[in-house]
């Protein structure tokens, strides 16, 4: 069974983690404020002590931090850059190397909108998710359909002008 890991497990990220747990599916779980992660810990996840050992011990990674300055803190520290998800990834998006793709951008969009469809279905809000959509629907415009989805990357430089 995939292993979800959570960077951030505050207003948001500890109900989904949660959620998560309660569908009995694993969960290791970080957030710079560790008393937060105490729940889930009593809940049945496992908890680091660094993001980096999140990413490593997890199948994907969710972020739900709270604003840039926190992401600049967590995900792109020094730390983080040694774990798999950026030691595969953060060089193709500093190079703007998409080329043989692991994971094409169009599946990426695939996905989200096939999540987007069923989120609506069982009545979930998952409105945040349509500006991610947003983000690689411009990737995608872009002509990157075909390349790795690391050049969502591009996406959000566009977005951001």
């Amino acid at each position: 069974m995939v292993k979800v890991g959570f960077l951030g497990t505050g207003l948001m990220g500890q109900p989904m983690a949660q959620r998560l747990l309660d569908g009995e599916i694993p969960v290791v779980a970080y957030n710079r404020t560790s008393s937060k992660l105490e729940p889930l810990r009593n809940a049945g996840a496992e908890t680091t002590d660094s993001a980096a050992d999140a990413i490593a011990a997890a199948d994907c990674v969710i972020l739900m931090l709270a604003d840039a300055n926190a992401i600049r803190q967590v995900a792109l520290s020094d730390s983080c850059q040694d774990a798999p998800t950026f030691d595969k990834k953060l060089n193709r998006m500093q190079d703007s190397n998409f080329a043989d793709p692991n994971f094409p951008l169009k599946h990426l969009l695939k996905d989200i909108n096939l999540f987007l469809s069923e989120a609506k279905a069982e009545g979930l809000e998952a409105s945040s998710l349509a500006g991610v959509r947003q983000v690689v629907e411009n990737a995608q415009n872009a002509g990157l359909a075909d390349e790795d989805y690391s050049s969502l990357y591009l996406g959000i430089t566009q977005t951001l002008g």
